[in-house]
């Protein structure tokens, strides 16, 4: 299991950390940017990880912005995901499972394929981004390791608007990126489907 523990912040980081968040819901409010924030499951697409590994549980929060008169937005999106299984199918020689961390980050665009529909009332969004992934790896010993990695994603999210700036939905998303190498333990590759229900504060 991960040895991870709450890190104190300085009072300096608190402060940054209480002006973004500032900044940001004042952001969200006056120019009708949105906050996101949703969770779910991932699935990988490799049987073999799965069996090992099972399904993993994500979380993402983003920000979105709108481009576009015509219900278009960038979304900017970190997401978290954690699992831990066996490294070998072999039983007679148990050992203790291996636990991977995972942090994808993407930055995207989507859009509503509804004519005629604004944001506010039901909605279909298209979306599409690529992802730089960060990832680490602890092994049965301890030991731990980091990696990084690039894909893509796309996703389909019918919405559905609860207030004049309250939404919510649920996304299927599409991912698929390249291996990670975490010698001489494993070589993982996190490409998979994640089903998630969220709500959004502000735009779409």
């Amino acid at each position: 299991m991960g040895r991870y523990g709450p890190v104190p912040l300085s009072p300096h980081l608190r402060l940054f950390a209480t002006l973004l968040s500032a900044g940001t819901f004042y952001t969200t409010c006056a120019f009708g940017h949105g906050l996101e924030l949703s969770g779910g499951i991932h699935t990988n697409f490799n049987g073999e990880h799965r069996d090992r590994f099972g399904n993993a549980p994500i979380v993402s929060v983003a920000y979105s912005a709108p481009i576009a008169p015509k219900d278009v937005h960038v979304l900017l999106e970190l997401s978290y995901l954690s699992n831990s299984g066996q490294l070998t199918a072999n039983r007679t020689f148990e050992l203790p499972d291996g636990r991977y961390w995972v942090l994808p980050l993407i930055a995207g665009i989507r859009t509503n394929v509804i004519s005629g529909q604004g944001p506010r009332s039901f909605a279909l969004y298209l979306g599409f981004g690529v992802m730089t992934v960060f990832s680490e790896f602890e092994a049965p010993n301890g030991s731990r390791y980091t990696g990084t990695t690039f894909g893509g994603m796309a996703e389909m999210r019918p919405q559905l608007g609860l207030t004049d700036r309250l939404l919510v939905w649920v996304r299927e998303r599409i991912s698929v990126m390249d291996d990670v190498s975490y010698q001489p333990w494993a070589t993982l590759n996190y490409s998979g489907a994640a089903l998630q229900l969220g709500m959004s504060y502000g735009a779409p």
